[in-house]
């Protein structure tokens, strides 16, 4: 099965948005706050994504199957980290809007997808990458532990706080 990373483009954009309502439905069937409701992410911020080269798609059997965003901080909740962000890079960029079309969750993908972010993060000059999800997200924290990044700290968001990582590369 053939696997790998691409900018998305808007024609992507149904597959990502369908991937999307995937997440919402499964994280609202684990009881997260996360998605749900009025501070979920729109239509409207994938398309910005993608515009803006923002936005990447996982390919998997041919299809879009996941999606997540490489977003240039700085970022205002970034900034009042309940902790604290190390080292000396003087810019970052945040993964955000990780998903994983509920056709292949569990096999392992979303640990490729978000590997595949930071190597991209990497490549377009960043060190310094940072992540949060919700506090009752456990699935995405192991996915985020599993790609090393360390815990720095609560984000406050408007709609729930958040878990905080960070990520430093050579």
């Amino acid at each position: 099965m053939l696997m790998y990373t691409r900018p998305a483009q808007m024609k992507d954009f149904p597959e990502i948005w369908a991937a999307f309502q995937d997440g919402v439905a499964y994280l609202g069937e684990q009881g997260a706050s996360q998605w749900q409701g009025e501070g979920a992410p729109n239509e409207a911020l994938f398309k910005s994504d993608i515009e803006n080269g923002w936005g990447i798609v996982l390919i998997y059997d041919g299809q879009v199957a996941g999606y997540g965003s490489l977003v240039p901080g700085p970022e205002d909740e970034y900034e009042i980290l309940q902790g604290e962000w190390v080292g000396e890079e003087p810019e970052y960029v945040a993964i955000h809007r990780v998903t994983i079309n509920s056709n292949i969750r569990g096999k392992g993908v979303g640990k490729t997808l978000t590997r595949d972010l930071v190597n991209l993060a990497r490549a377009r000059g960043y060190r310094d990458i940072r992540i949060d999800t919700f506090p009752e997200n456990v699935i995405m924290q192991n996915v985020i532990k599993k790609t090393a990044f360390t815990y720095r700290g609560m984000v406050p968001f408007e709609y729930g706080d958040r878990l905080g990582y960070q990520l430093l590369v050579d």
